[in-house]
């Protein structure tokens, strides 16, 4: 492999990485914004818990909890 391809491959990872990141940073984003919205307190530490995430199927599925919840606990599981 030349030179020139590995530079290319090397930045389609950069924007693969990139744009997860940028996907999971929106998600965490969406579950604060969605937990004020229903007025569900956090204490610090789920707080914490939700911003050091990084699986996306995790943070979708605590998205998905906060619909008919009354607390963090029936979220975060």
């Amino acid at each position: 492999m030349d030179e020139i391809q590995q530079a290319r491959e090397f930045g389609a990872a950069q924007r693969a990485e990139g744009f997860s990141e940028g996907e999971i940073n929106g998600k965490r984003d969406a579950l604060l914004r969605l937990l004020t919205r229903a007025t569900i307190a956090l204490a610090e530490s789920d707080r914490a818990r939700i911003q050091s995430c990084s699986e996306a199927e995790t943070l979708d599925r605590w998205i998905e909890n906060v619909i008919g919840a009354s607390g963090v606990s029936e979220i975060l599981t």
